[in-house]
């Protein structure tokens, strides 16, 4: 068995991972993944003089195109582990798929000419289409969701002693009212309600539970008419928060907040679903 073949272990999707690499070595791969770019550009726009020419560009453009390869395989291993680290009851498949997505974005993004290491900027991708597929599971933004990763690896290292919210706070840099919210989201998340419509998600408490899967339908007509202003708007419907406490975590006043509510409001009332949107929430 060849050292290469030895060095490969598990997989991200039907990328193998393989051990990661020195700065030397990665600054090698990266190397010639620009000399194949520029030959590839080369290939597309400028007349070349002889078949020679035209041989060596392909060759510079396969050479890499394995160095792309290569230097994706070894970096993918930060895909499971962020994976990982999460814990969360959700699909590891669909988790590290966003991750992989993150990763490739990272390689097509990467300027070599700014200093940083290419493992470190792919992690800043790979943690932002992981995070951007869990938000698409819970009604969480990536705020919050950032706080509970910090949260659990808070709770990791503290084995099995019991977490305090002064503590957590201190810790994450928030007040205890927050850290106490984190703590319960976590929570929720982590015994498997991952998902908003389950009848035992806390902000479903707040209504009739009995008649909460008559209601579902609410969930993906209000994300269609708020788009990005869905949770805050949620958090108000479900007695979660309070105008006062929405406007401290966003840094207005609440009369600023209050605002906000009427904007959300009118779009409510010019969405496809107005009609029943309103009966609803008026029941509520």
């Amino acid at each position: 068995m060849s050292s290469v073949q030895h060095r490969q272990s598990r997989a991200v999707g039907n990328v193998t991972i393989m051990a990661t690499l020195s700065k030397e070595e990665e600054t090698a791969l990266l190397h010639d993944i620009e000399k194949g770019r520029r030959a590839s550009d080369a290939l597309a726009n400028i007349d070349v003089s002889s078949d020679d020419d035209v041989n060596t560009l392909r060759l510079l453009v396969r050479s890499g195109r394995r160095a792309e390869e290569h230097l994706l395989s070894s970096t993918c291993a930060i895909v499971k582990k962020r994976v990982n680290e999460l814990g969360l009851p959700f699909d590891h498949d669909e988790l590290e798929a966003a991750g992989l997505e993150g990763l490739v974005n990272a390689l097509r993004r990467f300027d070599s000419s700014r200093g940083l290491r290419f493992s470190t900027y792919a992690n800043y991708w790979i943690e932002k289409m992981v995070l951007a597929a869990v938000s698409n599971r819970v009604p969480y933004p990536d705020a919050d969701l950032r706080l509970v990763i910090r949260f659990r690896k808070l709770q990791r290292s503290a084995g099995d002693k019991s977490l305090h919210a002064n503590e957590v706070a201190r810790e994450l840099s928030t007040d205890r009212k927050n850290a106490a919210r984190i703590m319960q989201i976590s929570e929720h998340i982590a015994s498997g309600m991952d998902d908003v419509n389950s009848p035992n998600h806390p902000m479903v408490e707040q209504f009739d539970g009995g008649e909460w899967r008559e209601a579902e339908w609410v969930i993906d007509a209000l994300r269609e008419a708020l788009g990005d202003d869905f949770r805050d708007f949620w958090m108000l419907v479900g007695r979660v928060m309070s105008l006062d406490e929405l406007g401290k975590e966003h840094g207005i006043s609440k009369q600023a907040m209050a605002k906000r509510k009427l904007k959300w409001q009118k779009k409510v009332e010019h969405s496809p679903h107005a009609d029943r949107l309103l009966t609803w929430l008026r029941e509520q």
